[in-house]
C-alpha cells in the first residue's frame, strides 16, 4: 500500500481540480452570456464543446495508457488544460473561447481515463471504495467553487481574471507528477473468453453499462451546468443564493460518494445504480414541477447521484479488466 500512496494523492488532487473546473463554467455562465452577448443556445455551445473535448480526451487517454506509461497521460492532459486557462484571460471572441473550452475538455478526458485506470490497476482490496472516495474529491472541488467565485464576482472582479487561480494549481499538479513514481499495474484476472472477442463488446450486459453511464452523465452534468441559470431566470434568485443551491448539490454529491464508499462493494454495482437513478428521476420531476418550494429537491439529488459513476466503473473494470482502450471508450 505504501508504494501507492503518492500516486493516490495525485489522482485525488486531479479529481478535486475536476470539480473546480467544471463548476467554474456553471457559476460563470451568466457572466459569459453577458460578456459575449449570448442567447441560451449560444451558451449551450460551451458545454457541448467541453463535452465533445471530454469524449475525445477519454478516447485519447485510453490509447495513451495502452501505448505508454500512465504518467505520460497525466502530464499530457494537465498541459492541455493549463495552456487554455492561461489564454482565456486574453481571448476576444466567443469562437476562440469555445476552442479553448474544447481543449480543456480534452485534457480533462485524458486525466479522467488515466486516473480511473491508475486506481483500478492497483492491487487494492476494496477498489469500489477507493474509486468512490476518488470521485468524492470531485465533489469537494465543486462545492467550494460557487462560494469563492461568487464572492470574487460580487466584489467586482472580472470573470476572466478568476482563472488565474487555476494557473497555479495545475502548475503544481504537473510538477507533482513529474517527480513521483507510478508503480506498474498489477496483473488482473482474465475476463471470460467470450469477452475478448471484439464483436461481443456491445453484447447485452455491456450495453447496460454504456446506457447507464450515458444517461447518468447527461442528467448530472445537465443539472449542475444549468442549475444556477435556471434559478436566476425562473425564480429570480441572486448569484449568491443560486450558487448556494449548487454548493448544496455538490455537498450532497460528495456526501453520497463518501458515505456510499463504505457500502459500495456490498451490493450489485449495476442494479444499485439503476435504483439510485430511479430515485433521482422522482426528485427531478417533483423539483422541476412544484415551483420554488420544491427546488431544494434538485440539490438533494446529489445524494443519490453520488455512487452511480464509481459503481458502474468498477463493475465494468471487473467484467472487462485487461483493456485500457475499453475503459477509454466507456468513459467517453
Amino acid at each position: 500500500m505504501k508504494q501507492y500512496f503518492k500516486p493516490l494523492i495525485g489522482v485525488f488532487f486531479i479529481f478535486f481540480l475536476f470539480g473546480l473546473v467544471d463548476t467554474y463554467r456553471s457559476v460563470l455562465l451568466p457572466e459569459i452570456k453577458t460578456d459575449f452577448s449570448l442567447d441560451y443556445k449560444g451558451a449551450a455551445l460551451m458545454f457541448f464543446l467541453s463535452g465533445l473535448g471530454y469524449i475525445t480526451g477519454n478516447l485519447i487517454g485510453g490509447e495513451l495508457a495502452e501505448r505508454y506509461h500512465k504518467k505520460v497521460s497525466v502530464i499530457s492532459g494537465s498541459f492541455l488544460i493549463l495552456l487554455p486557462i492561461i489564454l482565456i484571460i486574453a481571448v476576444k471572441s466567443y469562437t476562440e473561447f469555445l476552442v479553448l473550452m474544447f481543449f480543456i475538455g480534452t485534457g480533462q478526458g485524458i486525466l479522467n481515463t488515466a486516473s480511473n485506470l491508475i486506481i483500478t490497476g492497483f492491487s487494492l482490496k476494496r477498489k469500489g471504495m477507493a474509486l468512490s472516495l476518488l470521485h468524492s474529491f470531485y465533489g469537494f472541488g465543486a462545492l467550494v467553487t460557487p462560494l469563492f467565485l461568487s464572492l470574487m464576482l460580487a466584489s467586482g472582479m472580472l470573470w476572466r481574471r478568476t482563472f488565474i487561480l487555476l494557473w497555479f494549481v495545475y502548475g503544481i499538479l504537473i510538477f507533482y507528477f513529474f517527480i513521483i513514481r507510478i508503480p506498474k499495474e498489477e496483473p488482473m484476472e482474465s475476463a471470460p473468453a467470450e469477452i475478448h472477442d471484439k464483436k461481443k463488446i456491445f453484447k447485452k450486459e455491456l450495453s447496460l453499462y454504456y446506457l447507464t453511464v450515458f444517461f447518468y452523465m447527461g442528467s448530472e452534468v445537465g443539472l449542475s451546468a444549468w442549475l444556477i441559470t435556471f434559478l436566476q431566470k425562473n425564480h429570480n434568485f441572486s448569484i449568491e443564493l443560486s450558487s448556494l443551491y449548487l454548493t448544496i448539490f455538490f455537498i450532497c454529491l460528495t456526501a453520497g460518494r463518501f458515505l456510499g464508499s463504505f457500502f459500495l462493494d456490498k451490493f450489485h454495482y449495476l442494479k444499485s445504480s439503476i435504483l439510485l437513478l430511479g430515485i433521482v428521476l422522482v426528485l427531478l420531476v417533483i423539483g422541476l414541477s412544484s415551483g420554488i418550494k420544491g427546488v431544494f429537491l434538485l440539490s438533494l439529488t446529489g445524494l443519490f447521484y453520488g455512487t452511480v459513476f464509481p459503481n458502474i466503473t468498477v463493475s465494468l473494470r471487473n467484467y472487462f479488466p485487461d483493456s485500457n482502450r475499453s475503459m477509454g471508450v466507456f468513459l467517453a
